[in-house]
C-alpha cells in the first residue's frame, strides 16, 4: 500500500510507524478521527501514525499532546496580577449598576404581585404565590428591558472609574471574582433598600 518506515516503540508497547512522504500523510490521516486529531496537533516534520491502540491508550497519548500543548503556551505569558485598589474598583463598579437593578426587579416584583393577587386571584382562583411568580416574570421581563438603561446611566452619568486591565488580566480568577462579588452585593442592597 503506502512505504512506512518503523520507528521506535514507546513505553505503552504502541507500535508506531511514519508515513514517507507528505502526500501520504493526508492520505493516510483523511480517516479515522483520532488519526485526524494527532495529525492537526503535531507537527509536520515529526509526524507519525499511532496504529493498534487501545482506548485507553488512546486517550492516554491525546491527554500528554494536550498538556504539552497547554504546557508550552502557559509558560510563554505571564500575567500581572492587578492590586487590590483594582479589584475593590472592579466590585464597586459592578456592585453599583447591580443597586438599581435589584431596587428596580423588588420593586416592580411586589407592585406587580400584589395587583395580579388583588384583582386576578379573587376572579381566575389562583393563589397567592402563583400571583408572586406571575409578579416575578413582570419583573424579570421588565428587568431585561431595563438593565440597558441602567447600565448607561451609571456608566455616562455616575462616571464610575474603570480600571485599564488587558484581556489576559479580565480573564484571571482573582477578577472575575471581584465582579461576582459585587454583583452579588449590589443585588443584595438593591433587594433590601
Amino acid at each position: 500500500m503506502y512505504p512506512i518506515q518503523p520507528m521506535k516503540s514507546s513505553t505503552l508497547g504502541i507500535r508506531m510507524i511514519r508515513p514517507s512522504s507528505s502526500s501520504n500523510i493526508q492520505r493516510r490521516f483523511a480517516g479515522p478521527r483520532h488519526f485526524h486529531s494527532v495529525a492537526k496537533t503535531a507537527s509536520r516534520k515529526h509526524l507519525g501514525e499511532v496504529c493498534d491502540l487501545k482506548r485507553f491508550q488512546r486517550q492516554t497519548v491525546q491527554k500528554t499532546m494536550r498538556r504539552h500543548r497547554f504546557s508550552s503556551t502557559a509558560a510563554e505569558e505571564v500575567v500581572e496580577e492587578p492590586s487590590y485598589n483594582t479589584l475593590k474598583i472592579i466590585a464597586l463598579g459592578q456592585a453599583i449598576p447591580f443597586i438599581g437593578f435589584g431596587f428596580m426587579d423588588n420593586a416592580i416584583l411586589i407592585v406587580a404581585g400584589d395587583a395580579i393577587d388583588t384583582y386576578l386571584g379573587v376572579t381566575l382562583g389562583i393563589s397567592t404565590l402563583c400571583a408572586a411568580a406571575i409578579g416575578n416574570i413582570i419583573s424579570d421581563l421588565a428587568g431585561i428591558g431595563l438593565g440597558t438603561a441602567i447600565e448607561d446611566f451609571c456608566a455616562n452619568r455616575l462616571k464610575l472609574p474603570t480600571p485599564d486591565l488587558s484581556t489576559a488580566q479580565r480573564q484571571l480568577r482573582r477578577v472575575r471574582f471581584a465582579g461576582q462579588m459585587g454583583m452579588a452585593l449590589g443585588m443584595t442592597f438593591g433587594c433590601i433598600v
